[in-house]
């Protein structure tokens, strides 16, 4: 489910990049029962850096297609600031 809100006064610092100029923000719920793995990912990411939110976007560079296959995937991560990649049961870390 997606619901446009007003991100809260604390956490707009925290949460800069996917708040709007208008402090709103598109949020996208997950149910862990629907979606499992999405969750667990969630939950761990919200472990490790006390941010339970993660940004859905597209994977691309600006101005080129959107990246289709692992290999362009891997590519991209090679070439850009990226410090996390995950493919299917694959975790990238950039040292």
């Amino acid at each position: 489910m997606i619901l446009v809100d007003k991100t809260k006064k604390e956490h707009l610092n925290s949460l800069k990049n996917v708040t709007h100029c208008n402090g709103s923000a598109r949020v996208q719920t997950v149910d862990g029962t629907w979606n499992p793995r999405f969750s667990k990912l969630l939950v761990a990411f919200h472990k490790e850096s006390e941010i339970a939110v993660l940004l859905n976007t597209s994977l691309n560079r600006k101005g080129m297609p959107i990246v289709e296959t692992p290999q362009e995937a891997l590519q991209l991560f090679k070439e850009t600031a990226l410090d996390i990649l995950v493919l299917e049961n694959t975790v990238l870390k950039k040292k």
